[in-house]
């Protein structure tokens, strides 16, 4: 009888502490959507001077984002709005990619990387605003969505972003977003554009080159020789030439 009473009241003890977790869990899911709710308030406010309101600030308060798989941005997890308000205070480019498609969002320095796609650029898919280059971008950004930042120094993108095919240059990561309940929400992506830095290099190692090679020759056709062969092995920089 009495192991049978323990047992009993072991039990309404175990069903009673799982309708206070229940009961705990409610409260603080109510109190977690509170403070979301405030945040993004605070971080979508209008400024009271309309200089302080930042071009992608502005399009991202006023963007239809419930057109989106995103939905209300407005209750975003905590940890997506703090990057988001990370974003648009950065003076250095940076775009994020948030959810399961991949919808852009990116503050005022990253423009010139959209270059005339934008402003359309915000809210669409990757796949769609970069899809000359997502056979690239899309496998380093699953590997960001599984937990590990990837990494790329002066990396070659053929961008079509003004209307035609550019060669462009960039040092940029894809690092994961972590949501409020640790599970991966997105992906930010810091960039820098070294288009100039890598061509001004890359020419100035031809001019370097040439030099090594003619300062020991004799006559002019023989320097002339040597500048053909030198520049027939850089067809990027020098597609013919004529000498």
């Amino acid at each position: 009888m009495a192991s049978s009473f323990f047992r009993e009241r072991l039990q309404k003890k175990k069903v009673f502490n799982k309708a206070q977790q229940m009961a705990d869990a409610h409260v603080l899911s109510q109190e977690m959507l509170a403070v979301r709710k405030n945040f993004a308030k605070t971080l979508f406010k209008k400024p009271e001077r309309e200089e302080d309101d930042k071009e992608m600030m502005k399009r991202i308060r006023e963007f239809d984002w419930a057109s989106t798989d995103i939905g209300n941005i407005e209750e975003a997890s905590i940890s997506m709005l703090s990057t988001i308000s990370l974003t648009l205070s950065s003076s250095f480019p940076i775009t994020v990619f948030w959810g399961p498609s991949n919808i852009v969002l990116y503050n005022d320095t990253y423009i010139p990387v959209c270059g005339a796609k934008h402003p359309s650029s915000l809210g669409m898919k990757g796949e769609l605003l970069w899809a000359e280059v997502w056979d690239i971008f899309e496998p380093m950004i699953q590997q960001a969505k599984q937990g590990t930042t990837v990494y790329l120094q002066d990396s070659l993108l053929h961008l079509t972003r003004n209307g035609y095919l550019e060669e462009s240059y960039f040092t940029y990561s894809f690092a994961p977003i972590l949501d409020d309940y640790g599970h991966i929400d997105g992906v930010f992506t810091p960039v820098v554009e070294t288009t100039k830095k890598v061509i001004a290099e890359r020419r100035l190692n031809i001019l370097r080159e040439v030099a090594a090679q003619t300062s020991k020759t004799m006559s002019l056709n023989e320097a002339c020789q040597i500048c053909a062969s030198v520049f027939a092995k850089l067809p990027v920089d020098l597609p013919f030439s004529l000498i």
